[in-house]
């Protein structure tokens, strides 16, 4: 025999209730350029394509992404640490991104640069043509 129990079935009903809210608020601009970060450190092609706006590019997202991590910046090594970030409107953020390049022996720590977001059919999204060539080399264009 089975006992209804209602603390229980609030609860099951109280972890649905924060599943549904967290899909209908998606991610933050934060967890998107750590993503970013993540996949432009791991040369995945395909996360950065995804994740990448650009209107009306030279050439195929991909074909430039994958042109950049396997030639252009081939041989760039950096790691990164997020600084903060700042929403400009619904659709619109920008987060600091502290960039340290490994020069042979030596560290060279960049500035602090922007990485601008836009939001783009609920994902946000690295708007490519605003960021920096400073930022990383060879960046689609």
């Amino acid at each position: 025999m089975i006992r209804f129990n209602p603390i229980i079935a609030i609860g099951l009903l109280g972890l649905i209730a924060i599943g549904v809210v967290m899909l209908m608020i998606g991610k933050s601009p934060d967890e998107a350029a750590r993503e970013f970060m993540t996949a432009l450190s791991k040369g995945d092609v395909a996360k950065l394509t995804h994740m990448s706006y650009l209107p009306d590019p030279e050439r195929p997202i991909d074909e430039q992404w994958r042109e950049t991590v396997e030639q252009k910046a081939k041989n760039y090594v950096f790691a990164w640490q997020l600084q903060g970030s700042e929403k400009i409107s619904d659709d619109e953020a920008v987060v600091k991104v502290m960039i340290v390049e490994y020069r042979g022996p030596e560290l060279h720590e960049n500035d602090v640069a922007n990485l601008p977001l836009t939001k783009r059919d609920g994902d946000w999204k690295v708007d490519i043509r605003s960021l920096s060539r400073t930022f990383f080399p060879g960046l689609p264009r």
